[in-house]
C-alpha cells in the first residue's frame, strides 16, 4: 500500500482515528471489495472496526470518486497495479 499512498502498512491497523490510517483502510476496503468480492464485515473484522463504519467509508469514497476525477484516476491506477500480473485460476473438472 505504501508504494502509491505513502501510508505504512502498520498504520492501517492503528486503533486510533488517525486520518492517514483511516484513508488507507477505506482504500483497502474499496479495492478488496471490488477486486475480490470481500464483504464489509470481513474487512471490518480484519481492521477491528464496526462493519457499518467500513461500509459507510467505502460508500463515501465512491461518492467522492464520482465528483473528483483526480481521486478516481488515482484509485484506478492502484487497482490496475494490483491486477497487473495476476494470474487467472481455472477450475478443471472431470465432466
Amino acid at each position: 500500500m505504501s508504494g502509491n499512498t505513502g501510508i505504512a502498512q502498520d498504520r492501517l491497523y492503528f486503533l486510533t482515528r488517525d486520518r492517514k490510517g483511516a484513508y488507507g483502510r477505506v482504500l483497502v476496503a474499496y479495492l478488496g471489495r471490488k477486486l475480490s468480492g470481500y464483504l464489509g464485515k470481513d474487512i471490518s473484522h480484519d481492521f477491528r472496526r464496526e462493519p457499518m463504519t467500513i461500509i459507510e467509508a467505502v460508500m463515501r469514497l465512491e461518492r467522492l470518486m464520482e465528483k473528483d476525477e483526480d481521486l478516481a484516476r488515482k484509485v484506478n491506477v492502484m487497482e490496475k497495479d494490483l491486477v497487473k500480473g495476476r494470474k487467472r485460476k481455472y477450475l478443471i473438472t472431470d465432466a
